[in-house]
């Protein structure tokens, strides 16, 4: 196999990526290095980032239509029991931060790859 046929492949594989706040609000806004990479795979949202995105005390109208039009556009991971004790489970072993074992354990449920800013 070739270089460029390796490259082709992996070039159309599809990663099932958990995103963050910072990083919604960037794709949002039309950021082009994360629209080349996020654009070609499925991006899926935690109900927290949802929440926080639309509860913003600032947000304005246009702000809040653009976020509504993007959050439909993807996939929202809610909140189960068995997420809710995958998270117990979590932040008991490794002592994660409440919202960390959150994330941590929808990253395990349904085996995404977590893309975030710090």
């Amino acid at each position: 196999m070739t270089e460029q046929n390796t490259r082709e492949k992996l070039e159309k594989i599809v990663l099932k990526l958990l995103v963050d706040t910072n990083i919604i609000i960037y794709h949002a806004n039309g950021d082009q290095t994360l629209s080349n990479y996020l654009d070609k795979n499925h991006i899926h949202v935690s109900v927290f980032s949802e929440m926080e995105l639309l509860s913003y005390s600032k947000i304005t109208v246009q702000e809040e239509k653009l976020l509504k039009e993007y959050l439909n556009a993807v996939t929202i991971i809610g909140f189960t029991d068995q997420l809710k004790n995958r998270a117990i489970e979590l932040r008991r072993k490794f002592n994660l931060k409440l919202l960390d074992a959150i994330i941590a354990a929808t990253i395990f449920r349904i085996w995404l790859y977590l893309f975030h800013s710090r």
